[in-house]
């Protein structure tokens, strides 16, 4: 679907009340502030800040107290190449749930995808 974080923001919009503190939304996003388009509402910085209002938070962006759009570390390599590196893969979780959070090694990693694992490690939720 193009673009996908439109997509992505409408379904989370429709289905917003559904979600809690203590849930959980971890994939591919396939998104990052720096490719938000001006004067329109349904961009990564939107979802961002709708997923932030009920208490969820990005756990990268917790850990690391980097901003979005700023992030020092990759989740994706274009064409699988180290000198592509993109930060578009997220988990979205309440502060309190979160024990740890890190990305895959990219030289473990690549051989077996362009994406990075996400390793969550969260309170019993």
């Amino acid at each position: 679907m193009s673009p996908y974080i439109e997509v992505h923001y409408d379904y989370q919009t429709i289905n917003i009340d559904k979600l809690r503190e203590n849930s959980v939304i971890i994939g591919d996003f396939n998104s990052n502030v720096i490719w938000d388009k001006k004067n329109n509402e349904r961009n990564h910085s939107s979802l961002n800040r709708k997923f932030n209002d009920i208490g969820l938070h990005s756990a990268y962006h917790c850990v690391n107290n980097e901003p979005q759009g700023q992030e020092s570390a990759a989740t994706f390599y274009l064409y699988r190449k180290i000198e592509k590196p993109y930060h578009i893969d997220y988990c979205y979780i309440g502060r309190d749930n979160l024990r740890r959070f890190a990305i895959g090694d990219y030289e473990k990693w690549i051989k077996y995808s362009d994406h990075m694992p996400l390793l969550v490690e969260t309170a019993k939720i």
